[in-house]
């Protein structure tokens, strides 16, 4: 199978930056920088799926919106 350059891509909030080392199971990683400035490290398949989208920012704005949200830090 051959290996996707995934550098400049965008995923949702995501641009990936650069490929890093794989994880313990040696899958392809990648390091993104977010819109909002945060990093997050994501598996390739992750990314392309569109199981990743954010570096966790959206999962804090999502818990605002949730009634049973109670607040907190990320």
């Amino acid at each position: 199978m051959k290996k996707q350059d995934l550098t400049g891509r965008r995923f949702g909030q995501l641009t990936v930056e650069k490929q890093v080392a794989p994880d313990r199971w040696n899958h392809v990683q990648w390091q993104c920088v977010c819109d909002c400035g945060g990093t997050k490290v994501a598996q390739a398949g992750d990314l392309n799926l569109g199981r990743v989208k954010s570096c966790g920012c959206m999962n804090h704005l999502a818990g605002e919106k949730n009634p049973h949200w109670k607040g907190g830090k990320i």
